[in-house]
């Protein structure tokens, strides 16, 4: 079925590019639900089309906000991504020299370590 879906798929977009399909696949898209869900649909199934949108979503300043700020508005997303920054050393090191780099959030930031210290020294 898959594979019908992106045959389908590459059909249509070989027809819109050259102008058989009745107008241009962004015009297509964006007006035709069914053709927009086998779009999306066969790139979220093939991990391959999947990483290449996501990359082109991501190239974009304007789109990668939008992309970040979807993804953190979405708890089980936002907490997957935060345990990833939280167990890699280099994410904590860009995080951390980001958050200090503001006088308000350093202090807290200070604070927080300030309470991990004491913590620790209350369990020798």
């Amino acid at each position: 079925m898959q594979r019908k879906t992106l045959v389908k798929l590459a059909f249509l977009t070989a027809f819109g590019l050259a102008g058989c399909g009745g107008g241009n696949v962004g015009s297509q898209l964006a007006t035709n639900q069914q053709l927009r869900e086998q779009v999306m649909g066969a790139i979220a199934s093939n991990p391959n089309l999947a990483v290449v949108m996501e990359q082109k979503l991501l190239a974009n300043d304007s789109l990668r906000t939008k992309v970040v700020d979807t993804l953190l508005q979405d708890s089980n997303a936002s907490q997957y991504v935060l345990y990833r920054i939280a167990t890699n050393q280099d994410a904590v090191d860009i995080v951390l020299r980001a958050a200090v780099a503001d006088s308000a959030m350093r202090r807290h930031v200070l604070a927080v370590m300030k309470g991990v210290e004491m913590a620790e020294a209350a369990k020798k």
